[in-house]
């Protein structure tokens, strides 16, 4: 199994069973995985668009599909683009979140999450 350097689980084993664990290391490539991304925010002129030209043109990234609801001024963004990394993500993550109006980013467990 692989699992990431501060999983609970890969620690737990290391701390077991030290001398069977191995570093793994993965050369990066054009690879992109899907993630889906729920963002809370208050709605605002621009806002959307400043959430696609994060992930487009600040990172690259392309978007898959976009959905929106907005209620009482706050808007729900689901977003679906692709990434190369767990870092990407954490990048992307990190970007929306310093928009102006975005209260919350995750990524949902679960499609009904959304």
């Amino acid at each position: 199994m692989v699992h990431r350097r501060d999983c609970p689980l890969a620690i737990r084993h290391a701390s077991e069973c030290g001398s069977s664990v191995r570093k793994v290391e993965f050369n990066a490539d054009d690879t992109l995985y899907p993630v889906d991304l729920h963002i809370q925010a208050v709605d605002r002129i621009h806002l959307l668009a400043e959430l696609i030209e994060c992930i487009t043109n600040e990172l690259n990234l392309p978007i898959a599909s976009v959905e929106t609801h907005t209620e009482y001024g706050i808007v729900q963004v689901q977003l679906r683009f692709g990434v190369h990394s767990y870092s990407e993500l954490h990048k992307v993550t990190h970007s929306l979140n310093n928009i102006y109006g975005v209260d919350e980013v995750w990524t949902p467990k679960h499609q009904s999450d959304w």
